[in-house]
């Protein structure tokens, strides 16, 4: 079994920063939208507890919290 050559390398390097790229580009704006969403739900969850119409409501958004 011979020895890995330089040309391998290079060409695992590529692919590795190239899949780093691409979850780069996935990964953040899907957390982003996460993060919103649940800032949105609390929101709302709150709103709804203060205006008093807190039972249904939050019944509904309240566990999207955890």
């Amino acid at each position: 079994m011979a020895g890995v050559t330089a040309g391998q390398l290079v060409t695992v390097l590529v692919i590795v920063i190239f899949l780093i790229i691409v979850f780069w580009r996935i990964a953040i704006p899907l957390l982003a939208a996460f993060v919103l969403a649940k800032v949105v739900v609390a929101v709302m969850g709150t709103m709804a507890a203060i205006h008093g119409t807190a039972g249904p409501t939050a019944a509904v958004f309240l566990p999207l919290l955890l």
